[in-house]
Parts: structure tokens; sequence; C-alpha cells
């Protein structure tokens, strides 16, 4: 295969050629250009959509947070649509406030990022977290993350300390989550009767 001198050109070419359905050369020209510069931020973002069509979503993941990395501060438009991609794989794989995260980023860099926006909209749960497999678990990570911030707040701090630290407030806030449950049925409640009885509930660290 003849390649062109510039790598923006062969990047170009290997993203025409994924989209007219010629994965092999296209991957064949994404590598070629990654194997002259690793960190040339077009061809990482593009090769870590390639693997996420693929279903790879954690090496989609490291080739898009690595082209955010080395793509030029003042190219807003385009990191806008890394991070969109970004936070769909991240959702992919679950980590579902990473990819709140990365959307909120897209939308933050282009306010006119619509993918970024629909999802943000779509995988909301009523307490404007991102939505849980259950209703329920959507009640606790609401309830969670008000006991953490609450928690940060009285001790003057921004994050744990340790792993030690973090797993005894965990541990307290699903104790007193437990007691909550026993007494009420929070499937009958509305969202402001539910936030004002989290927000009464105090957990003894």
């Amino acid at each position: 295969m003849h390649y062109p001198k510039d790598l923006q050109t062969m990047t170009f070419i290997g993203i025409i050629k994924e989209v007219t359905d010629n994965k092999e050369e296209a991957e064949v020209l994404l590598k070629k250009v990654l194997e002259i510069d690793p960190n040339y931020p077009e061809a990482l973002y593009f090769y870590g959509i390639k693997e996420g069509k693929k279903g790879d979503y954690r090496k989609s993941v490291q080739l898009i947070q690595k082209a955010i990395e080395h793509q030029s501060k003042g190219a807003t438009k385009e990191l806008s649509e890394y991070y969109q991609n970004l936070g769909s794989a991240l959702w992919k794989l679950n980590l579902r406030f990473d990819a709140f995260k990365a959307w909120k980023k897209a939308l933050e860099l282009n306010p006119e990022q619509k993918t970024a926006e629909e999802y943000l909209e779509k995988f909301s749960n009523e307490y404007g977290m991102p939505v849980a497999p259950s209703k329920e678990f959507d009640d606790y990570y609401a309830f969670q993350s008000m006991k953490i911030e609450q928690y940060m707040k009285k001790n003057n701090k921004s994050e744990f300390d340790n792993l030690d630290e973090t797993n005894i407030v965990i541990k307290k806030i699903i104790e007193t989550w437990e007691t909550i449950v026993k007494r009420k049925n929070l499937s009958e409640l509305s969202i402001e009767e539910k936030i004002k009885i989290f927000q009464k509930t105090k957990v003894n660290y």
C-alpha cells in the first residue's frame, strides 16, 4: 500500500475506508499513522472509535483518553466530540458516573454537542444522577451521594484519605440505609418526600 506523507491525509483516508467498509485497510492506515507518531490525536481518536465498534470498550477508552491528552486545548469542538464518545464507551463499561462527567465536559466545551445533551437526559434518573439498574438503587445512590457530600463538608475535605476510610464511611451509610428501607416503603413516596427523609437521616460515622 502506498502511504501519503501527511499524517492528517493518512488519517482522513483511513476514516473514509472505515466508512466505506474497507475496515482492514482502515486499520492498517491508522496503525501506520500511530507507528509514525504514537501521539497523533486524530488517529488515536478514530482508532478508539473503531475499537469501540468491535466491542473492546476498554481499549476504546484508553485510546480516546490519550487522544484528549494530546489534542490541542484550543480544539474545543474536536475535544467535545472526543469526550462525547469517551462517555459512550465508559457507559458501556458500566462506569456511569465517569460517563456523565465526560458528557458534561463535552457540553462544557461545546454547548451545541447535542448527542451528549441527549444522553445526559436519556440516562438521568429523577435525582439528576446516572440511572441505576433498578429504582431501589437509584434511591440508594442518591442517599449515598448526599451523605458522602455531607461527610466531606463536615471534615473539610474533597476526597477520602485512603481505602480504609472509604470502606468505613460506605459501610456506615449502608447500615443507615437499611434502617430507612425497613421503616419506609420508598416506592410509595414522591421524589420530594424521599429527599426530605434522606436529608434528615443522620449517619453515625
